[in-house]
């Protein structure tokens, strides 16, 4: 039996396979633990088998370099060139997802859990969980590609209980707070910075006085008109215990 014997061209050929193999299984991993991060499920699943052909091959010509019956040589520039498509593929696919996320919301709530991120300022003072008892949830995301807005939106009915957790973590929390017609960040006309928000104008979520807004994040750049700016803000109407969480960057 000959012995196997690792060249040099060996050794960086198993470091890419190495690290596209993690890359593989990551993905893999991921799609089973948490697939509400990914939300075009058809895209992500072909985009899994068109990874693992590559893949296969690489293995295979690993292992007919390590036995002799393909050069190095030949092995190590199939290997880069597989390694090169690999990385493109990765580009290509991430601009692929961003660019259909941004044009198709998302409206699964369960998707919430994968975004909720406690250092992301933006998001952090919602809850880290949709209650268990919570009903008729709404949702809505749409991620940002260039100078496009992110926004989402998350809104349920719960219990009193746990509407006023929520009330004193808030008063607590919040940089402002208060009904809508007393709100400081408001324009001289009155407009609040979440009036265009998408989630908050579809007919569904009307902000009265029986709301109370609570401001966590609210900022504009210098423009004179907010050309860039981001907010985030719970509503709250504590009489019929809804709940309304908004953040939107742009």
């Amino acid at each position: 039996m000959k012995k196997l014997k690792l060249s040099f061209f060996n050794v960086l050929q198993l470091s890419i396979l190495i690290i596209f193999l993690i890359i593989f299984v990551f993905l893999l991993i991921a799609s089973i633990y948490d697939p509400s991060c990914f939300y075009n499920k058809p895209l992500f699943i072909s985009s899994i088998i068109l990874f693992f052909i590559p893949l296969l091959v690489n293995i295979i010509i690993f292992i007919k370099t390590l036995n002799h019956k393909i050069s190095d040589k030949v092995g190590i520039i199939v290997s880069t060139i597989l390694g090169l498509f690999f990385i493109a593929y990765i580009i290509i696919l991430i601009f692929i997802f961003a660019f259909l996320e941004s044009i198709n919301p998302v409206y699964n709530y369960k998707a919430y859990y994968g975004l909720y991120d406690s250092k992301d300022e933006l998001i952090n003072k919602f809850p880290n969980e949709i209650p268990s008892n919570a009903k008729e949830i709404e949702f809505y995301y749409k991620p940002g590609v260039m100078q496009a807005n992110t926004e989402m939106g998350l809104s349920f009915k719960t219990d009193e209980k746990t509407i006023g957790k929520y009330i004193n973590e808030y008063e607590k929390e919040a940089i402002w707070y208060g009904k809508k017609e007393d709100d400081p960040f408001a324009t001289t006309d009155g407009t609040n910075v979440y009036n265009d928000s998408y989630f908050l104008n579809d007919g569904k979520h009307e902000i009265d006085n029986d709301y109370t807004v609570y401001y966590f994040v609210n900022y504009c750049d210098d423009s004179g008109y907010c050309n860039h700016g981001k907010y985030s803000v719970a509503i709250i109407n504590k009489n019929e215990n809804v709940c309304i969480f908004n953040y939107n960057y742009w």
